[in-house]
């Protein structure tokens, strides 16, 4: 006999999934607006946290996630009774973040990225004190030590430095 069990399994979370998607709502909600809609009350905060958990790990929905979900999918979207008798009226308003955060993410990012770079400039010089117990800089010993990886840096930071790249005795 084959096992079929995995099948609902997945059976549920396909379910509350295409629900999630014809309602453009995510499946959280979908999961919390079937408890609203079957209990006539907002979840508490432990029912959904246990009811989250087990549908993330197991793909299992409770029996009221699911029938709220064939509803949902049964019904005309486009009618403002239907919306109003799922309880889609009640999902808190979302809107896209404002336009100048975007910018504020490239700018903190090529601030983050002028930091590395200049902290790189500032310890490439640094490396090419003398070492005190050999005849070779610091410099060539980093560059010789760091491996391929290490010595593509070195030539890097070396063309935009100025200097030419130490050699490897």
């Amino acid at each position: 006999m084959i096992d079929r069990s995995w099948w609902t399994l997945r059976e549920d979370s396909a379910l509350i999934a295409s629900a999630a998607n014809l309602a453009e709502v995510s499946e959280h909600d979908i999961l919390a607006l079937g408890y609203y809609w079957w209990f006539a009350s907002p979840a508490p905060h432990s029912v959904m946290k246990q009811t989250i958990s087990v549908y993330l790990s197991d793909c299992k929905a409770p029996s009221w996630a699911r029938q709220y979900a064939r509803e949902l999918l049964d019904a005309d979207l486009n009618d403002p009774r239907e919306r109003e008798r799922l309880a889609l009226n009640y999902l808190p308003k979302r809107e896209a973040p404002p336009r100048y955060i975007g910018w504020i993410m490239v700018l903190v990012t090529v601030l983050v990225f002028a930091i590395f770079f200049w902290a790189l400039f500032a310890h490439h010089s640094e490396l090419r004190i003398e070492a005190a117990d050999s005849g070779t800089t610091q410099h060539e010993a980093w560059a010789c030590d760091g491996g391929p990886g290490m010595n593509a840096v070195v030539r890097f930071v070396s063309g935009f430095s100025g200097t030419a790249p130490a050699r490897c005795p």
